[in-house]
């Protein structure tokens, strides 16, 4: 998922600390904020696009293959897209159009 930022533990008035997904290209947001560790994990998401769930996809997929090291990735760019793959799972890729302009 291409324009993608995460900003950790933001405070809003004094409350818990929540991690922000950001989807720039859409105007879409998750918020996530507990501990997975202890059961307690709530999550809201806003726009268009469902943010966390793409996350939490993309996390299956790592996860599946064994959560490999950043030395198991690689990256192949062409003037149409920018492609992120596992190298044992070729089948494991986040594909994103190249920037234009």
């Amino acid at each position: 998922m291409g324009g993608l930022s995460l900003i950790p533990g933001v405070s809003v008035d004094g409350g818990p600390a929540s991690d922000y997904f950001l989807h720039s290209e859409s105007g879409s947001f998750a918020a996530v904020s507990g501990s997975a560790a202890d059961g307690e994990l709530t999550v809201r998401q806003g726009g268009p696009v469902r943010v966390r769930d793409a996350v939490e996809r993309a996390i299956g997929d790592w996860r599946a293959v064994g959560a490999p090291g950043v030395t198991e990735f690689g990256i192949r760019v062409t003037p149409e897209t920018h492609t992120v793959y596992v190298k044992s799972a070729p089948n494991i890729r986040w594909v994103r159009p190249a920037s234009r302009g």
